[in-house]
C-alpha cells in the first residue's frame, strides 16, 4: 500500500511542480505582453505630444531664415524635450536638422562640427522625402510629423527602442514579482498540505480498497486504529459470510460444539465465583495506606496473582471495567464490560490482552485505542490499559 500511495504522491507533486512552472511561465509570457502593450501605447503617446505640441506651432510660423527661426524655436523645443525624454531634431525642407536636442544638449546648424553629433544613419534617414509618423528604424524608434505641406519642414523625436521596453520593464517588474512570490507561496502552502489534503485521504481509500479486495466490506464505513490493524484484519477475515474462501459455513456439528463451548465458560464463571467466595486468593490487607491510595485514585487499578486471578480491584476499575472481575455474587457476573478496538464492533482478543501479554513475555504492555462498553448506558468509554508482571502476578492500570 505505501509503495503505491508513495508513487500517486510521487506524481501529485510532480504534476504540481509542471503546474508550478506553467504558472510561472504564464506570469513572464503575460509581463512580456503587458510590457509589448506599453512600448506601443509610448510610440502613440510620443506621436501625440509631438503632434499637439506647441513646439510644432511654433515651428510652423517661424520665420523662413534659419539663424531667426533657431532663436524662435528653441524655447519650445527644449520644453518639448523635456516632456518626451526624446531626442528632438527639427527638420527644414532638404531634410537636414537646424536645431536639435540629443544626449540632453542642445546644438544648431550655424556650429561647426555639430553635425557630427548626429549618427549618419540617421541623417540619411531624414533626408528621405517619404518617411511614416510611426517607424522603427535599427535601434532607434522615430516619430515625424510634418509642419506643413507647403514648406514641407518637419520635427522628428528619436529615442532607442532599447529605453522604450527597458522603461516599460521597470514598470511591470513589481507587478510580475509580485504574482510570482504569490504563486510560489501558493504552491508551497499546497506542498505541505497534501500530507493532509491527499496523502492521508488516499491512505484510508487504498486502505479500504485493499480490504474490500479480501472481501472485508465493514472496514469501508470505520477507522481502525493502527495499532490494531492485523487483529482487525485477522478477526474480520474469519467472520462468517466475509471470505468464503477463508472459512466455509458452519456445520451443524460445529454449531453444536460452539454451543458446549459457551457452556463451559458458564460453568467456568460460576466455578470462579465459588473459588471467590470460598478459596479465593488471599486479598491484600484492608485499612493500609497502600489499599487507601489505590482505591481513592482516579486510575483504575488490578492487582492479580500469578495466575491472572484479581486480588485486588479498586473502584475505578470496577467503575471502567464492570464489577464482574472480581465477583461477588452472580449479579456482578453480568457486569462485564466488554472491551472494543476504537471505532469498530471488534472485542480485543484474550490471548491480545496487556494483562495476558505481560505474564507471557515478562515485558511492560501498553494498549491504546480501546473502547469499554457500559450496557447499562448504551455508552463507550475510551481507555487505555497498561500492565506490568511483578513475578508473582501482574498489575494492571486502566485510564
Amino acid at each position: 500500500m505505501n509503495a503505491q500511495l508513495n508513487a500517486i504522491f510521487s506524481k501529485l507533486q510532480v504534476r504540481g511542480a509542471v503546474l508550478y512552472i506553467i504558472f510561472i511561465l504564464a506570469i513572464l509570457s503575460g509581463s512580456l505582453v503587458k510590457m509589448y502593450i506599453d512600448v506601443q501605447a509610448e510610440k502613440q503617446f510620443l506621436y501625440n505630444a509631438l503632434s499637439n505640441s506647441q513646439a510644432l506651432f511654433q515651428y510652423r510660423i517661424s520665420s523662413k531664415e534659419i539663424k531667426k527661426s533657431v532663436e524662435e524655436i528653441r524655447t519650445s523645443g527644449l520644453d518639448l524635450f523635456k516632456f518626451t525624454n526624446a531626442d528632438v531634431y527639427f527638420l527644414n525642407d532638404k531634410g537636414s536638422p537646424i536645431f536639435w536636442i540629443n544626449n540632453n544638449a542642445e546644438s544648431h546648424i550655424f556650429e561647426k562640427n555639430a553635425h557630427h553629433d548626429i549618427p549618419n544613419f540617421l541623417s540619411n534617414k531624414f533626408k528621405k522625402t517619404r518617411y511614416k509618423n510611426l517607424e522603427n528604424y535599427k535601434e532607434f524608434f522615430i516619430t515625424r510629423v510634418e509642419v506643413d505641406n507647403q514648406s514641407q519642414r518637419s520635427i522628428a523625436l528619436v529615442v532607442q527602442r532599447a529605453d522604450l521596453w527597458l522603461n516599460q520593464s521597470i514598470n511591470t517588474l513589481p507587478i510580475t514579482l509580485l504574482s510570482i512570490v504569490l504563486i510560489s507561496i501558493l504552491y508551497l502552502t499546497i506542498g505541505s498540505s497534501n500530507k493532509k489534503w491527499i496523502y492521508n485521504p488516499l491512505d484510508i481509500l487504498i486502505k479500504h480498497l485493499e480490504y474490500e479486495s479480501q472481501g472485508i466490506g465493514s472496514e469501508l464505513s470505520r477507522d481502525v486504529p493502527a495499532e490494531w490493524h492485523n487483529i482487525f484484519l485477522e478477526l474480520e477475515m474469519s467472520k462468517d459470510g466475509k471470505n468464503s474462501q477463508l472459512q466455509q459455513k458452519e456445520t451443524e456439528a460445529e454449531i453444536t460444539q460452539r454451543f458446549h463451548a459457551q457452556l463451559e465458560e458458564l460453568r467456568w464463571a460460576k466455578s470462579q465465583l465459588e473459588k471467590y467466595q470460598n478459596q479465593g486468593t488471599a486479598p491484600l490487607p484492608s485499612n493500609t495506606f497502600l489499599t487507601d491510595v489505590f482505591e481513592s485514585s482516579n486510575i483504575g487499578v488490578i492487582l492479580t496473582d500469578e495466575d491472572n486471578i484479581p486480588k485486588f480491584v479498586n473502584n475505578k476499575a470496577k467503575e471502567i471495567l464492570g464489577k464482574g472481575i472480581q465477583p461477588k455474587s452472580e449479579e456482578d457476573l453480568l457486569d462485564i464490560r466488554k472491551i472494543f478496538i476504537e471505532g469498530t464492533d471488534v472485542e480485543i482478543p484474550s490471548d491480545q490482552h496487556p494483562m495476558v501479554l505481560a505474564k507471557q513475555s515478562n515485558t511492560p504492555q501498553i494498549a491504546k485505542a480501546l473502547e469499554v462498553y457500559n450496557p447499562d448506558t448504551g455508552a463507550r468509554q475510551s481507555v487505555c490499559i497498561c500492565a506490568v508482571n511483578l513475578g508473582d502476578g501482574v498489575v494492571c492500570f486502566v485510564v
